[in-house]
């Protein structure tokens, strides 16, 4: 097709001036400025933990792989170089595969005009971030590998993207390796590619995942917890982050899916190789609605930015005169579904449009302070803590919970990140057995700053049991400051020394039940099951939030969300702080003191509870630890 790029097009022109126009909007500027929060922590933490000496997973276990900073960077160690190296060869490469199309002689003006038009919807309507960026330049290249000669080498291409993909994000990588899957699956029907060629670079991934992970990080025990971490995560957050969405939106979600099945099926009636083109689309598609929808806040725009997108790219390889150049029945319907989908989307409730010359201002000015940017990597008010707080923390181990770790940068800390490095994220007890290991482990960290904060208004001793035991039976509480507790390892074994069952029964999900009075921690376990209907809910879309009612002996009531699965391993619930943010922490974790004493608990959701299963199993065990009398009174005097 490059024979095809010469000056003889009358309209070269034109398509040379929008290809210009959408080169400049493409050039990449990932460049991060962080400030304290719970998203700037982790972008810091995946910038980071590298320069610091930590494996991906022997050491962390997070979504974001060691090259997650690649997304998102700050000048750390080698990362912006890594960066400028990475970004500078695949924005050359996407200008080669969209110059190609839009600059060939045999596409027309009219389908470049199109193309260019959804291109400048897409950075109009929505903010096009570095993950849809790869998924684009991913799908371009699968697009190259359906339709061109040259088709096995851009598959080889695609191939090594799912590697890398695997190192940026790994949930990103899945979503790509659906695309891959799909074209190994139709090449059975098409033969676009010799099948044997095909099943040999398939294959070749696992394999030179496996070996690049093990020269990266020789430890079959680490590769392991990376990808079986990584699965964890994206299972769990279908559940613990799931956020309902506005009818609106929804609805219009639900309509876009529509037309593109709509668009599949005509597309079946009259060209059967374009069906099979588009077919290496629906995994994608998939994936984006369930990123954009899991927690459906401002994440719904990567669902309609995704659409658009992959219409472009279609657009691009599949010139939209010769899908409706016949104007039978088929064509008229595909006309109108190929305008609703570039329509629809730019309604969804995300954001205003931004104008086209704001959108070239913007990314000028943005080029124009890159470096400005580069020297000034945190903006905004520096978390301290005063010199008296930081000096009995001195230059020893410290980890930071729940999640703002970038206080580690502020204060100049021998930071020491949890496995699953913000206890939010710890969504299944898996990872939340990784914390508390961490914590209860010989190479735990000496301190901890502490806070109680959550987000989603969970119960934030209860979101992370596991975790929050460990920290129970091995730390002590010596100072406060700015809304965060320093908690010191304790030399002292709080191990459980008493474990007896008190009770062990099946009850109706919608019932109350009665906590059994004793002077000792009360710790429950409750199995929560997905029915069928929830779990194809899990996979398909997600399950909703489910609440608890916990109702205290002075007879008041607080509800708090829940992430069911994580309760299964066991939980203290007969003694809880019925003022969350007001705890009196020192006296739980050095005399054992119980908080307030709860007398019962009840689950809540309207949407989430019919998904699970009619009964739950409970088991309630009183603990006794070794070292303290749970004696409230003795405890305060």
């Amino acid at each position: 097709m490059i024979k095809n790029l010469h000056l003889r097009d009358e309209y070269f022109i034109t398509k040379s001036f929008l290809f210009v126009m959408i080169a400049f909007l493409l050039i990449p500027d990932y460049l991060s400025q962080l400030h304290t929060g719970l998203d700037p922590s982790w972008v810091y933490g995946i910038n980071s933990f590298t320069t610091m000496g930590y494996k991906y997973g022997s050491d962390i276990v997070f979504t974001y792989g060691p090259l997650g900073f690649l997304t998102g960077v700050i000048d750390v160690g080698k990362n912006i170089f890594i960066y400028t190296i990475f970004w500078s060869i695949l924005y050359l490469y996407t200008l080669f595969l969209i110059g190609r199309f839009l600059l060939n002689k045999n596409n027309s003006v009219s389908n470049v005009a199109l193309c260019s038009l959804i291109f400048f919807v897409v950075y109009m309507r929505f903010q096009f971030g570095s993950e849809q960026y790869l998924i684009m330049v991913f799908m371009l290249t699968l697009s190259s590998a359906y339709f061109e000669k040259t088709n096995k080498y851009f598959y080889m291409v695609n191939c090594v993207l799912v590697v890398v993909f695997f190192y940026i994000k790994f949930s990103l990588a899945i979503n790509v390796l659906s695309a891959v899957l799909t074209f190994q699956a139709i090449n059975i029907f098409t033969k676009r590619i010799d099948n044997k060629y095909l099943l040999i670079c398939t294959g070749l991934i696992p394999v030179l995942f496996i070996v690049s992970f093990l020269t990266y990080n020789p430890s079959i025990s680490g590769l392991v917890l990376y990808v079986r971490g990584a699965i964890e995560i994206s299972s769990g957050y279908n559940v613990a982050m799931s956020l309902f969405p506005k009818l609106y939106d929804f609805a219009l979600a639900i309509i876009v899916a529509y037309l593109w099945l709509l668009l599949f099926i005509l597309l079946f009636k009259i060209d059967e190789n374009k069906f099979w083109y588009l077919l290496l689309f629906s995994g994608p598609l998939f994936f984006s609605f369930k990123h954009g929808f899991v927690r459906a806040d401002g994440h719904i725009a990567i669902f309609f930015a995704m659409s658009l997108t992959y219409l472009f790219i279609i657009i691009l390889n599949i010139d939209a005169n010769v899908l409706i150049k016949n104007r039978g029945s088929i064509q008229k319907k595909l006309s109108k579904i190929l305008v609703l989908l570039l329509i629809l989307p730019t309604f969804s409730s995300y954001s205003p449009i931004t104008k086209i010359p704001v959108l070239y201002e913007n990314k000028f000015n943005s080029l124009l302070n890159f470096n400005q940017r580069l020297n000034n990597p945190f903006v905004g008010d520096e978390i301290t803590f005063s010199q008296e707080f930081l000096d009995k923390i001195g230059d020893k181990s410290v980890t930071i919970f729940p999640w703002d770790i970038l206080y580690a940068e502020y204060n100049n800390l021998n930071y020491k990140p949890l496995p699953c490095i913000q206890a939010y994220s710890a969504y299944t007890p898996y990872l939340d057995k990784l914390n508390a290991e961490f914590l209860s482990g010989t190479e735990s960290p000496e301190y901890i700053i502490f806070s109680n904060k959550t987000i989603d208004g969970r119960f934030s001793l209860i979101e992370v049991p596991q975790t929050w035991e460990a920290i129970y039976r091995n730390y002590s509480a010596i100072d406060f400051e700015n809304g965060y507790f320093l908690l010191e390892r304790s030399l002292r074994d709080r191990a459980a020394y008493s474990n007896v069952e008190l009770a062990n029964f099946k009850t109706s999900k919608n019932e109350t039940i009665t906590i059994p009075q004793s002077d000792k921690l009360i710790v429950a376990k409750i199995d929560m099951e997905l029915s069928l209907i929830g779990k194809v809910m899990k996979f398909l879309f997600q399950v909703p939030a489910v609440y608890m009612n916990m109702t205290f002996d002075h007879g008041q009531t607080v509800r708090g969300r829940i992430i069911p699965e994580v309760l299964s391993e066991g939980v203290i619930l007969n003694s809880y702080p019925y003022f969350q943010y007001d705890i009196n922490l020192p006296l739980m974790l050095n005399k054992g003191a119980t908080f307030d004493r709860v007398a019962g608990f009840s689950f809540e959701g309207k949407r989430a509870m019919p998904l699970y299963k009619k009964n739950v199993t409970i088991s309630f065990i009183e603990v006794e630890m070794k070292g303290d009398t749970i004696n409230e009174h003795e405890a305060h005097n």
